[in-house]
């Protein structure tokens, strides 16, 4: 705890509402500064926003609704004077101290008389004495204000109507700019610049001699002025501004706030009335004439003139400059009031609070902070300490903590310093586990049973030696060992693996080996793949021993796995999952379990499995319990097999047999699945063979479908009862999805992929319902409220019971299954799932669905719908006023000229940057467009890579309608233009910029844009040229957009 921060809580109410206004001030001076060469109405906004929120900060203050907790620091100990005793004392450091005072007695006291100190009285009258002059300074201040405006209430009264004819030029630019108050005007004789007062009857003051002939072509500028100001509110603002200075009159933050908002108001009505007047250097020596009038000469307190001499300079160079102060985009204020409001209600509701020392472990979230120690209580430096939670995971072996080879989680891993603290950072949402790792021994803590402040204590390190049987070769000599699953596994995920070599005896030791139940096997090889055998659980204790036999006992089981005689030809055995282990408990079904329909029976499988009876069965018999094995074996060319050490007990056999490795696509070509029984044997040890015989193997479809394969065609009826055929399809892209009505994962998926592409003629999804009845698969249709069409296909597990066409000829390996068949009939993708399906569907539809282009277009200027002053221009364009057709793309075309490089003919522009063309802002505001310069000029944006370009939509200069010639449109493979040159437009019609006669119409330049046909070329340069306007003999360029999608 810092002075400062505790100085900060103790802030009394008044102070703490001042520095939060302080901070308001400062920023809003920062970004004042940094607006400078901006448009002057975001320096407006700003201090309208500036004074608003000091208002909210200073109402919000006492609330304090967003507290940030501090640990308060020990109180320091009180000084303890220990005084010598005359007898004994019960427990010196038990017992509580008592500081005592002598007392004087009452004839020893003098009464002496207090003497008047200034500094003292000062502090303790502090409060009052400075309320008082605050209040007598605003007193003074606020009368200076209402003089003010008592002397502007005279002028009003003491001043003419003006001439009619000065009246009807307000009331024309009144109506130019749509203002529904009536603005009345008046003269003075005793008046040195206009200026607008009146806040409930607004008014325009001019000084008398301005009724003159020699004014009245000045009068437009002057109005437009005057008029902008009351339409701004500037009125209002420059009032509350002044109160508002007038009640902050002490802080020094606040003395230049009304010249700054003023000088801001002042530069957007000086750029309105130069854009209305149209001559930015006429303007600007029309308020230079009343500048110089007012030289020497005190302004009004009250009101709005046009021209104080303090201010004028900076008014002419900002004209000079031709800076935008064109209204601002409504998106851009609205996000920008937002930012300001919510910075506002959480500065003014934020405070600093005392929280407790000592935090809640159980599920608050907190730092992760603890000393590792010994078993004697003494840290432990450099000691591994990591965090295991269902998103960071942790390996061990070799004593070592790392992060896993294997999964796409991440890993925090700390080391304790010399003191042996730790510190892992905020604790994760839900529980987690500490792991710690060092050359003395491992600890593993749950956060239940962490305590504050956190000590964790290790274990010694565990130690497994033991011995391979005679004659059990392991691939490379070595023996592996893993943790067992255990309950916190999937939450908490850790893995500790370990591998080491055994000599030539077969002994073998794992050092560092932390306590828990582990399996231990040996690495054989299956055929076309590697796996560990005779899987063994044992259990490891710390700081002990544990010795073992791998293999050695049990029996051989031998048997061979046969193909249907009807199958006809011979299979691989070499890849494939090949299994024997230990059963898992006995299900106790209920006695109508087999009149349940299949999706009950999943669903109460389901629970059962979940319950935690049958989970502390799985961990008796299975998980902890050492005759617990898993076997794997290898299978010969003639199937026979032969499986080593099994000892007694019940036993899970599975087989797939599967496609050589590296055959694609790979997929399962049979499969069994049986149990076995080893029956118990004298001396636990045999070496007579179990023999299972031949093993029937259920075969899989042979002739799987995949990639490039025709859809085998179909006509089924629907569960509606209606006729449905694949090759109605022809010509679509159609999604076949098989599933069952006890696992259909991806339905919701489907169901979005059919919101967004089933309205389009070229999409569509067939569903088929597997494995169940009729009426269930009908049920669970109507259930999941599923919209397109559904047939009922029946058994499509095993081929013997298929009895629809549709199982025999698709068979897919697993359900649910998915596959994509394009308008030829052939299946483009298989096996889709999750955001494979999504993405497939996505970037397979997303080229061939034709969409409206998007296109954003600017505001409509009032410019660019006024009067046409184009006449006489051969060649135009009739569309003038009509709505332009929607054009057609794929839904993957996008904007690909969005930032990208761009080159002209002239660089850098005479206005402007070429970075601008390509930068999305197509507003008709001074200061967006690019000025190329004189006559002919050209633009060249590079896509950095080759684009199939199917339209090209650029503007000019729309904020005053005109027409500009020889536009000619190209692309290019190649930057200089001179190799497989493509003209898209060209309106050229006497070859003035040497790129030939084109017969392309002339057009107007709008709002809209104009839009060219890239008919799909593909280039990676597009160039733009022209050459002159109706209005000047510039080339001028707002943006240019390029719609297309990369090659692929």
């Amino acid at each position: 705890m810092t002075h400062l921060t505790q100085y900060l809580i103790d802030l009394p109410l008044v102070p703490a509402i001042l520095l939060k206004v302080t901070l308001v001030l400062c920023v809003g001076w920062m970004l004042h500064f940094a607006l400078a060469k901006c448009n002057p109405r975001w320096q407006v906004l700003l201090w309208r926003g500036v004074i608003v929120g000091v208002f909210m900060v200073a109402v919000l203050a006492p609330y304090e609704y967003m507290s940030i907790p501090v640990v308060r620091p020990p109180e320091p100990a009180l000084p303890v004077e220990v005084l010598p005793v005359a007898g004994p004392v019960a427990d010196i450091e038990m017992a509580v101290p008592t500081v005592t005072r002598p007392v004087p007695e009452p004839q020893s006291m003098e009464v002496s008389r207090p003497s008047f100190s200034l500094s003292a009285w000062v502090i303790e009258h502090g409060r009052a004495l400075a309320f008082g002059i605050w209040l007598l300074m605003t007193l003074v201040l606020g009368l200076r204000l209402v003089i003010g405006y008592g002397r502007v209430t005279h002028r009003l009264r003491s001043s003419c109507p003006g001439s009619p004819s000065m009246q009807q030029t307000l009331d024309r630019v009144a109506r130019d700019f749509q203002c529904q108050r009536k603005i009345v005007l008046r003269c003075s004789s005793d008046l040195a610049t206009p200026f607008l007062a009146g806040l409930f009857r607004p008014t325009i003051i001019l000084p008398e001699e301005m009724q003159n002939h020699e004014y009245q072509t000045k009068l437009p500028a002057i109005l437009t002025h005057e008029l902008v100001h009351f339409l701004s509110g500037d009125m209002i603002w420059m009032l509350v501004t002044r109160l508002f200075s007038t009640v902050l009159w002490f802080h020094p933050l606040v003395w230049k706030l009304c010249n700054a908002h003023g000088k801001a108001c002042e530069t957007v009505c000086d750029g309105v009335a130069a854009d209305y007047v149209g001559d930015a250097e006429a303007y600007a020596t029309v308020l230079a004439h009343v500048a110089l009038r007012v030289s020497g000469r005190p302004s009004a307190v009250a009101g709005i003139p046009m021209a104080r001499e303090a201010n004028i300079m900076t008014r002419l160079r900002r004209l000079k400059q031709q800076i935008d102060s064109a209204p601002l985009a409504r998106q851009s204020v609205v996000i920008s009031v937002l930012v300001g409001l919510m910075g506002f209600v959480g500065l003014g509701g934020l405070g600093l609070v005392y929280a407790d020392a000592n935090l809640d472990s159980q599920g608050s979230i907190h730092d992760i902070k603890g000393r590792v120690v010994n078993q004697q209580g003494r840290p432990i430096a450099n000691a591994q300490v990591a965090l295991s939670t269902k998103t960071l995971s942790v390996s061990i072996s070799s004593g070592k903590l790392h992060a896993p080879k294997w999964g796409q989680t991440e890993s925090r891993i700390v080391s304790t310093d010399a003191q042996g603290d730790f510190d892992l950072g905020q604790s994760p949402d839900g529980g987690y586990d500490v792991i710690v790792a060092c050359e003395q021994g491992y600890a593993c803590v749950r956060s239940e049973d962490l305590s504050s402040p956190y000590a964790i204590a290790i274990q010694p390190w565990a130690r497994v030696e033991g011995k391979l049987a005679e004659n059990r070769a392991a691939v490379e000599s070595k023996v592996w060992m893993s943790q067992r699953p255990n309950i916190t596994w999937l939450k908490r995920k850790r893995r500790f693996s370990f591998e080491t070599p055994y000599d030539d005896d077969g002994r073998f030791v794992f050092e560092k080996v932390p306590p828990g139940w582990y399996e231990v096997g040996y690495l054989i090889r299956t055929g076309q793949m590697y796996t560990h055998t005779c899987r063994t659980p044992i259990e490891v204790k710390a700081g002990q021993t544990k010795t073992m036999a791998l293999a050695g006992t049990g029996r051989p089981v031998i048997g061979r796995f046969a193909v249907p005689e009807r199958y006809g030809k011979p299979i691989d055995f070499g890849a494939g999952l090949r299994s024997l282990k230990t059963s898992g408990p006995q299900e106790s079904r209920p006695s109508d379990f087999e009149r349940m329909t299949k999706r009950e029976q999943a669903q109460w499988l389901q629970q059962y499995r979940s319950s935690d009876q049958y989970k502390q069965a799985m961990y008796d018999q299975v998980i902890y319990n050492t005759n617990a094995r898993q076997y794997a074996f290898r299978i010969n060319k003639d199937g026979a097999f032969r499986i080593e050490d099994v000892i007694p007990g019940k036993y899970t056999f599975t087989v797939n047999i599967e496609t050589p490795m590296g055959q694609r696509p790979s997929r399962e070509i049979a499969s069994y699945y049986g149990s076995v029984t080893a029956p118990p044997m004298p001396g636990n040890r045999s070496d007579d063979p179990l023999d299972l015989g031949d093993l029937v193997l259920t075969m899989h479809h042979d002739s799987q479908l995949s990639v490039g394969d025709s859809a085998p065609l179909f006509t089924a009826q629907t569960l509606e009862g209606q006729s449905i055929s694949l090759s109605e399809y022809r010509g679509r892209y159609v999604l076949l999805s098989f599933w069952t009505t006890t696992f259909h994962p991806e339905l919701d998926l489907l169901k979005e992929l059919h919101n967004t592409y089933g309205k389009h003629a070229e999409f569509a999804i067939l569903g088929f319902g597997a494995n169940d009845t009729h009426e269930e698969v009908k049920r669970y249709v109507k259930e999941a409220d599923i919209p397109w069409p559904q047939v009922f296909v029946g058994e499509m597990y095993q081929r013997d019971k298929m009895d629809s066409p549709i199982a025999r000829d698709y068979a897919p390996q697993h359900l649910p299954q998915i596959m994509l068949v394009g308008p030829e009939g052939k299946i483009l993708a298989e096996g889709l799932r999750a955001d494979k399906l999504r993405s497939v569907v996505q970037e397979t539809l997303d080229s061939v669905i034709l969409v409206p282009l998007p296109i954003t277009l600017p505001k409509q200027t009032k410019a660019s719908t006024g009067p046409s002053s184009i006449a006489g221009i051969r060649n135009m364009d009739s569309h003038r006023g009509k709505p332009r057709l929607e054009f057609l793309v794929s839904r993957d075309v996008t904007n690909v000229a969005l930032n990208k490089p761009v080159t002209a003919s002239t660089d850098p522009p005479a206005v402007g940057t070429l970075s601008q063309i390509v930068d999305g802002d197509k507003e008709a505001i001074r200061g967006t467009e690019v000025d190329l310069g004189r006559k002919t000029q050209w633009v060249q944006i590079d896509l950095e890579s080759l684009h199939e370009l199917s339209a090209i939509l650029f503007w000019h200069f729309h904020r005053q309608e005109r027409v500009y010639f020889d536009v000619v449109v190209q692309v290019a493979d190649d930057p200089g233009f001179t190799h497989n040159v493509r003209t898209l437009f060209n309106n050229d019609d006497d070859n003035s910029s040497g790129l030939g006669v084109g017969r392309d119409l002339h057009y107007r330049e709008t709002y809209e844009g104009k839009l060219v046909n890239a008919g799909l070329e593909v280039a990676q340069y597009v160039r733009l040229s022209s050459n002159e306007n109706t209005l000047n003999d510039r080339s001028h360029y707002l943006e240019v957009e390029v719609y297309g999608r990369p090659v692929k």
